[in-house]
């Protein structure tokens, strides 16, 4: 072996390895790059955009309605209870003045129905006349019932389940991200 001959195969041997070894730190770098972006995006620590501002603000008073009408809806509900106790009350009291009604009827000697007409004057009519004035209020009470049930409580309700439907949105916006 010439002694020439040998330097340029060493010599070309240490720049063979150079270059590898430059690939391979530019690979390495290339790598340890993609798997800190990797690692920035499943702790979530992404860059922010100039929406995610906006959309906070939006969580934030959907919370904030959600609260609001909820404490609404457990108040109304109270309320449309109350309203139905007074109707079945009212209706009650009417029964119960209308058999009072007929008991001072029959005491008195009074046949058939015991209308205004045939009736004494006395606790039976007045009696008969709160019974009527009870049963008349608690079709009312009951009315009002119904109505407030149909045209506050079931909208009130379907509001909620769109500020449900809008927060699991927002939600999902915040998973993606």
């Amino acid at each position: 072996m010439a002694p020439g001959a040998h330097y340029n195969s060493q010599h070309d041997y240490n720049k063979l390895i150079d270059k590898v070894e430059g690939e391979l730190s530019t690979k390495k770098a290339g790598i340890k790059k993609w798997i800190k972006e990797r690692k920035t995006s499943l702790k979530g620590t992404m860059v922010r955009s100039p929406d995610d501002a906006i959309f906070d603000e939006i969580t934030n008073y959907v919370s904030a309605l959600e609260m609001g009408l909820k404490r609404i809806d457990t108040q109304t509900s109270s309320l449309i209870r109350r309203d139905k106790d007074v109707s079945t009350c009212m209706l009650e009291f009417g029964l119960g003045c209308d058999a009072l009604c007929h008991i001072d009827d029959e005491i008195n000697g009074v046949i058939g129905e015991g209308d205004e007409s045939t009736s004494s004057t006395g606790i039976g009519q007045t009696f008969r006349q709160m019974g009527k004035t009870a049963d008349e209020i608690s079709k009312l009470s009951y009315e009002y019932y119904e109505k407030e049930l149909s045209c506050f409580r079931e909208p009130l309700r379907d509001h909620l389940k769109m500020i449900h439907a809008v927060k699991i949105a927002l939600q999902k916006r915040h998973n993606r991200r």
